[in-house]
């Protein structure tokens, strides 16, 4: 989906964007088995549902969940409720990849975007890619706040126990994802209390991901999208 918008008038000109820098694709929702044109070719896309999230108290943590299962909750608070989580994945050349990790609240497409930050983070003072959250393991993971708080509970009294059976998925779906380059997985367990954790590869592996916030016409939140730049579609601010 090619757009351009065209500027406010300027000292009587109407100045459209129309040089290929500023031509760009917009982020959608993607149907299994079609074909996208970006990169330069086209790249056949699967899409994958991996399971409701439950978020008990609306607050949501994206994070590594094997190194950084402490990382803080997203400042915009979801509802509370359980909501379908669907992974874009792309084929390309030789290799599959998660390309998109993305909660969806309502049915409807996001018209707008906002970079979802946490409260530690200036947003005055960095850039957009300095926010977001790091991989190492290869996962990344969507939960609830509380659910972490039990998990982590869960791995001081299981610390190097054989019942430690949430590490040792963990460890697999990390095993899955740097050998086959795609991997999900959706963890429970009584000891999370109502909650889950809903994991997947993250792209190409390490790095460091922005997840975005989309609204519709209305401000509602529609979808909540994790980037794992392995395709170039953008995530606008301004509504469409």
């Amino acid at each position: 989906m090619a757009y351009t918008r065209a500027l406010p008038h300027l000292f009587g000109v109407s100045f459209l964007l129309l040089t290929h820098a500023m031509i760009y694709s917009v982020y959608r929702d993607f149907k299994d088995g079609e074909y996208v044109s970006t990169l330069g070719y086209d790249i056949l896309i699967h899409t994958r549902s991996i399971g409701p999230l439950i978020l008990p108290t609306g607050q949501l943590v994206a994070c590594d969940p094997v190194i950084h299962p402490t990382t803080e909750p997203f400042v915009t608070e979801l509802p509370r409720g359980e909501y379908p989580v669907h992974l874009t994945i792309a084929e390309l050349r030789d290799e599959a990849r998660v390309a998109y990790a993305a909660i969806h609240l309502k049915k409807e497409n996001a018209r707008s975007w906002t970079l979802a930050t946490v409260a530690s983070e200036d947003v005055g003072m960095f850039s957009k890619d300095e926010h977001g959250y790091t991989i190492i393991s290869s996962l990344g993971a969507f939960m609830d706040a509380k659910t972490a708080d039990h998990y982590l509970d869960y791995l001081e009294i299981f610390h190097d126990s054989d019942q430690n059976t949430l590490e040792k998925s963990l460890n697999r779906l990390e095993h899955k994802a740097k050998q086959k380059g795609t991997s999900f997985g959706n963890l429970s367990d009584k000891h999370l209390g109502k909650g889950n954790i809903l994991t997947f590869s993250s792209g190409f592996g390490e790095g460091f991901y922005q997840t975005y916030i989309g609204k519709n016409a209305e401000g509602e939140i529609t979808r909540v999208v994790t980037d794992f730049k392995v395709l170039d579609f953008r995530f606008p601010s301004f509504g469409f």
